[in-house]
């Protein structure tokens, strides 16, 4: 397949513009519009923005690429017109060159990676221009970029509306839980007289886990990240049938959170489904008495926001003394399970939408490798 510079198929076009000069009602785009991924999540307008400086003019025709901080792979498909920040580049394809095709062969993670490389300064790092022109364009003809373009928009097509389900789930997860809360007599009650805190601690020796029945699953942060992972732990990358210390291991049911350094700010939990041991970034909560269910403490933990509890300067901690403490609703005992009963089916739903969404993104991401290599 032939290629050629970026520079010699497509025209990077800094046409600024003194925002006073033109209508205030004028679409304007800024960083803060473009999603990491490229998504438009809004826009502005000349006048309500207030801005003082020059700026990019856009078309629909162009593809915005964003060289302020290009490892979020800011890259965007505009289907209207406007001007937008100078930390964007108007990007317009020549006769030879399909926009979304292009769009899609810059957003690939291998690409986004490189023009990372190439960007510079240290605090915000930026690729310049000239850079960009010179990056590698696979070109095959017009009539096969847009059948790319075709099935890799299609297949993000599917993931778009599997995050909207999704939403859709933890927005009604929400709605049930404040229902609840609405619907039952919950008396104020501090965490640390309901619950049991497990601080974690350097992890043993393991194996890789391959669903072995039985043993201890080992825990690192990062497991929270693992797709099926997104609600409740069902693995990890190492497991043991060895002894694990008491004081750092959990069983089924107890919420798992990050208790230290900048995975606080997450503010992700899980819940476990068999006895794990945690490793020192993570801390478990399990309900001690028949006061509290594991469904209840879940949803609330989930709205609360853990950063606003931590202790220490440089690096932020969570610690038993901070959690302890907390005061929150809790209803009685019958009015707990049936909650439960109503969020099951919900995070049920979730569950499938979640492994739904995994198995699209494996989609997308293999014929995004396979598409710029000529193999769909």
């Amino acid at each position: 397949m032939k290629s050629a510079r970026l520079g010699d198929v497509a025209l990077i076009q800094r046409q600024s513009v003194d925002p006073s000069k033109i209508d205030p009602n004028t679409i304007y785009i800024g960083l803060e519009h473009l999603e990491r991924g490229g998504r438009i999540i809004g826009h502005d307008t000349v006048g309500n923005a207030e801005l003082a400086s020059s700026k990019f003019i856009f078309s629909a025709r162009h593809l915005l690429y964003s060289k302020l901080r290009p490892n979020l792979g800011k890259i965007s498909r505009p289907n209207f017109s406007g001007v937008c920040s100078t930390d964007i580049l108007p990007v317009l394809p020549g006769s030879q060159l399909n926009r979304d095709y292009l769009a899609h062969y810059l957003a690939q993670p291998s690409m986004v990676n490189f023009a990372s490389s190439r960007a510079a300064g240290a605090n915000l790092p930026r690729l310049s221009p000239a850079t960009l022109d010179e990056f590698e364009i696979p070109l095959p003809p017009l009539e096969e970029q847009r059948r790319i373009a075709a099935i890799l928009d299609h297949t993000d097509a599917l993931r778009a509306k599997r995050r909207q389900v999704l939403t859709h789930l933890d927005s009604l997860a929400h709605a049930l839980f404040n229902e609840a809360l609405k619907a039952s007599t919950a008396c104020d009650t501090a965490l640390g007289d309901v619950a049991r805190f497990a601080g974690g601690a350097s992890l043993p020796p393991g194996e890789p886990f391959a669903g072995q029945p039985g043993g201890t699953l080992l825990m690192k942060v990062s497991d929270m990240n693992s797709s099926g992972n997104e609600r409740t732990i069902l693995k990890t990358a190492l497991w043991t049938d060895r002894a694990v210390p008491a004081s750092s291991t959990v069983e089924a049911g107890a919420v798992v959170l990050p208790k230290r350094g900048a995975s606080i700010a997450t503010n992700k939990k899980r819940v476990v489904t068999r006895r794990t041991t945690l490793d020192p970034n993570l801390m478990g909560v399990t309900p001690i008495n028949d006061r509290l269910t594991s469904d209840y403490i879940f949803a609330w933990l989930n709205a609360f926001d853990l950063a606003s509890i931590t202790s220490g300067s440089s690096v932020p901690q969570l610690n038993k003394q901070d959690l302890a403490p907390l005061l929150f609703p809790l209803p009685s005992r019958a009015d707990q399970l049936q909650f439960s009963a109503r969020i099951g089916p919900v995070e049920l739903a979730r569950t499938r939408s979640q492994l739904s969404l995994a198995i699209a993104d494996k989609l997308f991401a293999s014929l995004q490798k396979r598409a710029f290599r000529g193999e769909i």
